[in-house]
């Protein structure tokens, strides 16, 4: 059995003095650990449980990923799905997308955060070539001398599905106003003269100015309850954030492949990340997790309607976070346990090693991978079911308690 190093007690004394944030997920970290012993041993049995927020699932479909994302902190959603250039690079031969590819990158290094000096793969062109705009690589590959293809849009997206599914409306621009931390009895720009400053809960001194109008996102909500603020929901082809989905592939070395969405990698439905009502704006974004959580089941519900346009789901992906150890495997009933990497004497963590293990079940084969994290997530639990076409927000919901 692994030994899950804690962190020394006079490590933590040290780092509160100067630092308490770190200091407590010090000892939050060592929480974790002991639990992950108390599983390995058997002293602490596995118990399923719904898991409200925090986990990332990907649905299979013939036509590529949907990705929906929740954060651990119970204040966004994020939808991904494959762009249009995906269907246009798709059609293209194999030699076309890694010549055009690797010949951008040596012709245009710059564009490069990290300029790559090994040639691109075929998914590392694929991905290269999907990332640009629709017009830029119709223009790219002209320029090469590639006819443009017919192809299929495979995931072409209505904005009144989202608006009948999630329940908002098409948005008009709403009044904003900035809240700005100031000093006391502060007068100057980020002060409205009608405004009064105010103290904050977090006991800080706000000054309020009006902004005029702004267009927070695409879509958004009614009015939360008291005035405070709405739901808004974006639908673009860019968001400033990568969301990695991670999808079982028991035939690759890795036991998962991740496939990124956001950035320009794919379409994206989205929450407003921020809050930014008040009492004068009260039509700005809020991010309040009771809130942000209601629409759960409507961004299920709407990530299964993508799917069923994209030719319909085969398998469901969720990362549920740390859940299960190794050794709790075959006491799950799950068989043919192999380490695809490291083995089961060290662990070293940080996907040093990689854990499969499978499952006959009344709908078929189900996968599960565990991969060794830190401190915080000793293993990530990613398991494949196998899905109907018609998947359902409600068959989603059961696949969460785990």
């Amino acid at each position: 059995m692994f030994q899950y190093r804690r962190i020394e007690k006079k490590e933590i004394t040290v780092a509160a003095e100067h630092d308490p944030m770190r200091a407590s997920i010090m000892m939050l970290a060592n929480l974790t650990l002991a639990e992950a012993e108390q599983k390995a041993t058997g002293g602490k049995a596995h118990e399923p449980k719904f898991h409200e927020s925090g986990w990332s699932m990907a649905i299979e479909t013939p036509h590529g990923i949907v990705g929906l994302w929740s954060c651990w902190l119970k204040n966004q959603f994020y939808l991904g799905y494959p762009k249009r250039t995906s269907f246009l690079v798709a059609v293209l031969a194999d030699e076309t997308v890694i010549k055009i590819a690797n010949r951008f990158r040596l012709e245009h290094a710059d564009k490069f955060l990290v300029p790559s000096e090994k040639e691109f793969d075929l998914e590392g062109s694929r991905r290269v070539l999907i990332g640009f705009k629709e017009n830029d690589l119709i223009e790219l590959l002209l320029q090469n001398g590639v006819q443009i293809p017919l192809f299929h849009d495979g995931a072409q997206i209505m904005d009144q599905l989202i608006i009948d599914t999630l329940g908002v409306d098409l948005a008009v621009p709403v009044l904003q106003v900035a809240a700005t931390a100031v000093s006391d009895n502060y007068e100057g720009e980020y002060k409205d003269n009608d405004k009064p400053l105010v103290k904050s809960s977090a006991g800080q001194i706000v000054a309020y100015r009006t902004d005029g109008q702004r267009l927070w996102a695409k879509f958004c909500s009614t009015r939360v309850a008291g005035d405070q603020g709405r739901v808004w929901v974006d639908h673009t082809d860019f968001n400033s954030h990568a969301y990695h989905f991670d999808v079982v592939r028991i035939d690759s070395p890795e036991g998962i492949e991740e496939v990124s969405c956001g950035h320009n990698f794919s379409r994206g439905i989205c929450t407003f990340p921020f809050s930014f009502w008040n009492e004068y704006a009260p039509d700005g974004p809020t991010t309040e997790p009771e809130v942000i959580q209601s629409y759960r089941e409507k961004f299920l519900a709407l990530a299964c309607k993508i799917a069923r346009l994209m030719d319909g789901a085969s398998a469901v992906n969720i990362n549920y976070n740390f859940v299960l150890v190794p050794e709790q495997l075959s006491r799950l009933d799950y068989v043919d346990i192999s380490w695809l990497k490291g083995n089961a004497d060290i662990r070293q963590g940080w996907g040093r090693e990689v854990v499969c293990a499978k499952k006959i079940t009344d709908g078929g084969q189900e996968t599960i991978i565990l991969k060794s994290g830190n401190s915080l997530v000793p293993w990530s639990t990613i398991r494949r079911v196998p899905c109907a076409s018609d998947l359902t927000a409600d068959q989603l919901i059961k696949l969460l308690t785990f």
